[in-house]
Parts: structure tokens; C-alpha cells; sequence
């Protein structure tokens, strides 16, 4: 059994959080019960200081991919803030989501067969998951730039980052009821394909541009929020998860 464990251990390394000044900022975290502190009280120092040491780390290793492994809601919807980390509950899900795992001969092929392009291991760059939870794969060379939904390596569908990047732009810069009418009609048939940080900027706009914000309400504006953060709560701020909790109510306030 022994030996069993030494051939499954996994190699570590102990981080350290250095800038000891940050605690200013923790406690401003625990007085507002900002994540990863509780929303009902100033529990959660322990995952605060782990945030704030990964944080730091991330901000000194900006060329690794690194990867979190936790179940912890709260921890998790704080992590995921960082940019340049990916956040799984289960260390299993790290081979289902590695971009490895779509760089072998036969799947560069599929994509290849799918988009008339020569695609290789090195224009895989980044691995998701979607609002359906399947495999949301980027990827992108000087030439071109695609994201695929996939589920169980088999390509579902696939559109242009650059046709996404437009109705998004259209949604969020809406001059008027009737055009984010239209552009939450023509987005949500491409929702499969928005990243974390594409609905994080969605939401954001939902709250600060006013042709989205009071027509929030509204049965398509309604439905296509909250679609697009039924199972992405966890990656909104603790203002915006306050929002969308606005919309699942039946009175109608203004939160902002």
C-alpha cells in the first residue's frame, strides 16, 4: 500500500503569501462580506488568506498555467476573478478539461475536416466550459480564430470569435430598447460559445447600460440573463450575483 501511495503521490510545492500588507484588504473583504468571506458573516479568513496567496502567485507567474482544485462555493466565485487561472471542483476534471487533451492527431484532424484549416497542437489555446456544460475549445492562430462546443470530444458546433465578439459589442453599446431587443435575439443564439469573461462583461452591462437595465425585466431580456448565469453564478461578483437575484424575484427594484 505504501509503495501504491509513492507511485500516486502528487509532487507539491508550499507557496507563501509574501505582502504581508495586503491584510488591510482582506479586512475591507470581511467588513463588505466579499468573497470568499460569508455573505451572512465575517467567517472565511483561512480561504482569504489562500485567495490573496494565490493572487499574489499568479501575479509573479503570469507565463504557467495553473489550475485550482476546490468544491468550496465561495472560494471558488473569489478565484475566479483572477485572470489567468482556471477553477475545477475535482482533480478528475483536470484531464477532461487540459487543452492536451485535444492535441492528438485524430481530434486536430476533426477540427481540421471542420473549418478547411491546417490547425496544429500549438493554435489550441484555451479549454472551457459552457453554459451547457460542455467543452467550450478556443482556438486561434494569426490566420484565424474559433471557438468549438464539444461534448465527449465530438464537435457540436463551432462559430468566429470574430462574429461573437460583434453581437456581444452590439449588445453591450445598445443605443435603444428596440436594439437590445435585436441583439439579445441574435447573441442568445451563440450563447453556447461565450466564455466566462464574455458573460462577466454581458452582465456588467446589463447593469450599467440603461437601454439593457429597464427593460431587464422583459421576458427575453429576463430569460437570456439569467440562461446565461444559471450555472455561472459562481464567476460573478457579489454586485452582480445581487442583480441577477433582483431578476429572479417578482418585484421589481432598482438595484444599482
Amino acid at each position: 500500500i505504501s509503495e501504491l501511495k509513492d507511485k500516486e503521490s502528487i509532487p507539491y510545492e508550499t507557496i507563501e503569501l509574501k505582502n504581508s500588507k495586503v491584510i488591510y484588504e482582506m479586512r475591507k473583504f470581511a467588513v463588505s462580506n466579499q468573497a470568499p468571506f460569508k455573505e451572512e458573516n465575517d467567517g472565511g479568513f483561512k480561504d482569504a488568506y489562500i485567495y490573496f496567496t494565490i493572487r499574489e502567485y499568479i501575479q509573479q507567474n503570469l507565463d504557467k498555467e495553473i489550475y485550482f482544485v476546490s468544491d468550496d462555493k465561495r472560494l471558488k466565485q473569489a478565484v475566479k476573478q483572477i485572470k489567468g487561472i482556471k477553477c475545477i471542483s475535482k482533480f478528475d476534471e483536470f484531464f477532461d478539461t487540459h487543452k492536451s487533451n485535444f492535441t492528438d492527431k485524430y481530434f486536430l484532424e476533426k477540427l481540421k475536416n471542420e473549418t478547411n484549416q491546417n490547425i496544429t497542437r500549438n493554435d489550441i489555446k484555451q479549454v472551457y466550459e459552457n453554459i451547457n456544460k460542455n467543452i467550450l475549445l478556443e482556438v486561434e492562430s494569426k490566420k484565424f480564430h474559433y471557438l468549438f462546443e464539444i461534448e465527449k470530444r465530438e464537435i457540436i458546433s463551432f462559430a468566429e470569435r470574430k462574429s461573437i465578439d460583434k453581437l456581444i459589442n452590439e449588445l453591450i453599446y445598445s443605443p435603444s430598447f428596440m436594439d437590445t431587443h435585436i441583439a439579445i435575439e441574435e447573441l442568445g443564439e451563440y450563447s453556447q460559445f461565450l466564455t466566462d469573461e464574455d458573460i462577466k462583461i454581458i452582465i456588467d452591462a446589463c447593469m450599467k447600460n440603461e437601454q439593457i437595465f429597464w427593460i431587464r425585466y422583459d421576458d427575453d431580456v429576463k430569460e437570456f440573463i439569467l440562461c446565461l448565469t444559471e450555472v455561472k453564478e459562481n464567476i460573478l461578483t457579489d454586485e452582480q450575483i445581487k442583480f441577477i437575484n433582483s431578476l429572479k424575484s417578482t418585484e421589481v427594484e432598482n438595484v444599482i
